[in-house]
């Protein structure tokens, strides 16, 4: 056979863009971003609604002053006229409410619910009207709340949340509502009262009575100058939309007749709110006594609105309740009842998005210092729509729905909100968030987030700063795996829009300067005064699970035992610039054969930390290198001798390869910084040059791997 020589190469190279979304803000130049969390989603909202039929008459509330040692018949004797509804189709604007909200042409009317309450006129089932005394008079309505609300607890829910227009209403005036578990017995007479007499959960004929069970003529009191002493018939005269009179609604929440309106249903009426056919008499619930007053300076319940057409967002806090009835729990919540009593005059209230709210954020607990119903802390959202003092920081904008093509519809822009109230001195509250799947920023170089003091930063303020040693709080971000290996940036409070800039490669080398893995450090940022980074445990930026935002009123700053009080927002928490870096990788082969005697292949190949496959974003930052040989002998063809039809091969195989990490195994520690952090940290404990030189480079060796193989064979 005759001799011959073969070579075969490849090269691959790649400059890649990993994450093509960049940023629109300005600091952040155009680089690449990934959201962790830009606060626009932070809102939990469970709807407690305003559809006019979902809500029903109300059983008499307990502790109603002066009435309080009534029997519920006869509080009935004081029950006044109640009344709810929808003009539709509305006429309200999403802009009499939100200004600032934009929306589609088709989105442009917003439903409202009207609640008029008139204390001199006669309510339902009141048999025995005794109403000269209006202020003790009492009416309302109540509704059965979504399974979701069950638990408020669990749901992380904080607030009663809704916007109102009081178009209506004599000066001092108060709306109550009760929440929790509430009587159904509308009636007071301890039984299930119902139209459905026989039971099939349906209106069949003759059934549409009213939950009374009784037509006009066989109701209490009936007569020809009281047709109706139920008061529970069933009435509505349209006049127009455009301007309503709310004397056309006035009997539309009648159960009596009710079977020919179609936004009910020709279901049967039943004090059976919740359908498990047995009648709820429990009563044990939080009350919340809500001015009706809209001057954001003596009501504290109102947090925005105003500057539109005379509408308001009241923000009732559940930890704010003015009374318990009984024993009550957020962990079982069933009806919402609202209502109104103590007034000479007509309230007439239109109610727009009545939720109840929470965040996907939570405040951390740590009883008995720090319970759920502590008041230091309140977290909440605030926003461009809903809150006219708010604005947006530097740089952010709003974005536009692209889903509207032929139209500018601008999406919300939100900060999360941390009320502060007199924080003591040494002391701090935190919030946490959990992630149920680990999120990798590993190949992201820098994490960012806004963070906004109270514009009043005078004494007693959270952002009172008069100096890098002398201010009022301090504000720490946290995020790692749990509580015990995190890493942390923390910087004073200071009044406006503040952005905090976390550099990965300078967070990610202090974990080389502790003496154990246990030890927490802390060191300045360079550059920036007053600032700090730090690190506890062994957190990685390959798994983050944990974010924690908190403030502390530092023991040793600012004044002595000084309290301090303020609000704190923060917003757009991202990582910025994907590793981009660009990368390579080949492969080599050659074969070479003398005759039939012997063959000879040599291959070698090394590939670039950043090198990947296409279908990959990110290289596996290991550099790879290999060479093997092999050879192939006929030792026959050799010998002096013929030897016809014998075979005898020697064959050697010969192969190494090395991997190079970037990183310390299963860490974000650049070896090349660690070896840096500990040939320092040597000589700061007294070794020479020359050991502490060789402890680095002991280092850098314990973390390659090498793989050498030599394989004879007859």
């Amino acid at each position: 056979a005759m001799s011959s020589i073969s070579f075969k190469g490849e090269f691959a190279y790649m400059s890649p863009d990993p994450n093509t979304k960049k940023s629109t803000i300005s600091s952040d130049q155009g680089k690449s971003i990934a959201y962790i969390d830009d606060f626009e989603g932070s809102k939990r909202i469970i709807p407690i609604g305003v559809s006019y039929t979902a809500w029903k008459d109300l059983s008499p509330p307990d502790n109603m002053g002066i009435l309080s040692n009534l029997s519920k018949k006869l509080l009935m004797n004081y029950k006044a006229k109640s009344f709810w509804f929808n003009v539709l189709p509305s006429n309200v604007k999403v802009t009499d409410i939100w200004p600032n909200k934009s929306v589609s042409r088709n989105d442009e009317q917003v439903t409202v619910l009207d609640y008029v309450y008139r204390p001199s006129s006669r309510g339902s089932y009141n048999y025995n009207p005794t109403l000269e005394n209006p202020s003790r008079n009492w009416g309302g309505m109540m509704k059965l709340l979504s399974s979701s609300a069950s638990d408020l607890t669990k749901e992380n829910i904080e607030y009663l949340e809704f916007w109102l227009q009081v178009k209506e209403a004599p000066e001092n005036a108060k709306i109550y509502i009760d929440l929790g578990r509430i009587s159904e017995d509308i009636i007071p007479n301890d039984k299930r009262d119902t139209e459905d007499k026989n039971d099939n959960g349906l209106l069949d004929e003759g059934e549409d009575t009213g939950i009374d069970g009784l037509l006009d003529y066989a109701e209490p009191n009936y007569s020809s100058t009281t047709p109706d002493p139920s008061g529970d018939n069933f009435q509505f005269v349209f006049s127009s939309n455009a301007n309503p009179n709310a004397n056309d609604y006035q009997n539309i929440n009648g159960t009596e007749g009710n079977g020919q309106l179609s936004d009910n249903g020709r279901l049967p009426d039943a004090e059976d709110l919740n359908n498990n056919r047995n009648l709820d008499v429990v009563n044990s619930y939080f009350r919340y006594a809500i001015p009706l007053d809209t001057n954001r300076i003596t009501n504290p319940f109102i947090a925005g609105g105003g500057d539109n057409a005379r509408w308001y967002l009241y923000k009732v806090p559940l930890k704010d309740f003015a009374e318990k009835v009984n024993d009550p729990s957020f962990s079982l919540v069933e009806i919402i009842r609202v209502w109104v009593s103590g007034v000479e005059s007509d309230v007439h209230l239109r109610i727009a998005e009545f939720n109840l709210v929470g965040n996907q954020w939570q405040k951390v607990l740590r009883p008995p210092f720090v319970t759920a119903d502590d008041d230091v802390l309140t977290l909440s959202t605030i926003n461009i729509e809903d809150n006219p003092d708010y604005y947006s920081p530097p740089g952010v904008f709003r974005e536009r729905d692209k889903s509207k093509t032929e139209e500018e519809v601008l999406a919300n822009e939100q900060s999360l909100l941390l009320k502060i109230k007199n924080l003591k001195d040494g002391d701090k509250r935190d919030i946490v968030k959990y992630l149920t799947r680990p999120l990798d920023v590993f190949f992201y170089k820098e994490m960012k987030l806004f963070v906004h003091g109270d514009l009043n930063d005078q004494n007693g303020s959270v952002s009172n700063y008069i100096s890098e040693n002398d201010y009022a709080s301090e504000v720490y971000f946290r995020f790692g795996a749990d509580s015990l290996n995190y890493y942390e940036y923390r910087q004073p409070v200071r009044s406006g829009w503040n952005e905090i800039k976390i550099l990965f490669s300078d967070l990610t080398a202090l974990k080389q300067r502790r003496s154990s893995d246990t030890a927490t450090v802390r060191i300045p940022v360079p550059g920036v005064e007053g600032h700090y980074y730090g690190v506890k445990g062994k957190p990685t930026l390959r798994s983050l699970q944990y974010f924690t935002i908190g403030v502390i009123n530092p023991k040793e700053l600012g004044t002595t035992e000084q309290e301090v009080s303020g609000d704190i927002w923060v917003n757009e928490l991202r990582v910025l610039e994907a590793d981009d870096s660009p990368g390579w990788a080949y492969s080599g082969a050659t074969s070479i054969r003398f005759a039939d005697i012997l063959n000879v292949n040599v291959n070698m190949s090394q590939t670039d930390p950043n090198f990947h496959r296409l279908a990959e974003r990110f290289g596996s930052r290991e550099e790879r290198r290999a060479w093997g040989v092999m050879a192939d002998l006929d030792v026959i063809k050799v010998l002096p001798v013929s030897l016809p039809g014998s075979t005898f091969k020697l064959n050697y195989q010969h192969t190494e390869s090395m991997v190079n990490p970037v990183y310390l195994p299963t860490t974000d520690i650049k070896i090349s910084e660690a070896a840096e952090q500990l040939e320092q940290k040597r000589i700061d404990e007294g070794y020479t040059q020359d050991e502490a030189k060789a402890e680095a480079e002991r280092l850098k060796f314990e973390a390659q791997t090498l793989n050498v193989s030599d394989t004879w064979s007859l």
